[in-house]
């Protein structure tokens, strides 16, 4: 009968369960060591992104007037055919009738309403019509000089 006990075969295992754990012991400490040197890379990646900046209200603000169909389709719930209901509907004197003439429901323009402007064409200070009348010295009317020298047949006095 074989003895499965003797002291060989103690020896033996012993000898195979040692180099067993010497080499779990060196995969722990390595895997350790890579979870080590790469935690910080990783840490240091979502710090390191650059937070997009907080944009300005107005100059993000798209008008509803003037927008191109891509521009509109930006905005949440404005797909294909609500932008080119939007640009059908134009021109808009407010922002909020883009739901009357344009048939947006009242939650999509809830979403997007921070986000529009409806700027009315030739409103700046710069689109105004010069005033009409001239110059007020003189210049361009007539008898705008001195007495009798736009009145050739008149005798001077």
């Amino acid at each position: 009968m074989c003895n499965l006990v003797s002291p060989n075969n103690i020896t033996t295992s012993i000898r195979i369960l040692s180099s067993n754990m010497k080499l779990l012991r060196k995969l722990a400490l390595l895997c350790a060591i890579g979870a080590l040197a790469t935690a910080p890379a990783i840490y240091a990646a979502d710090a390191a992104a650059p937070k997009p900046p907080k944009a300005d209200p107005k100059a993000a603000l798209i008008d509803i007037n003037t927008a191109t169909a891509e521009q509109l389709q930006t905005l949440e719930g404005i797909a294909e055919a609500r932008s080119a209901a939007i640009i059908k509907g134009r021109p808009y004197t407010k922002k909020d009738q883009i739901m009357s003439k344009a048939g947006i429901p009242q939650a999509i323009y809830d979403k997007i309403k921070d986000q529009i402007i409806a700027k009315q064409p030739g409103k700046d200070k710069a689109d105004k019509p010069a005033k009409k009348g001239g110059d007020k010295k003189g210049g361009d009317k007539k008898g705008g000089g001195k007495k009798g020298q736009d009145k050739p047949d008149q005798p001077a006095e």
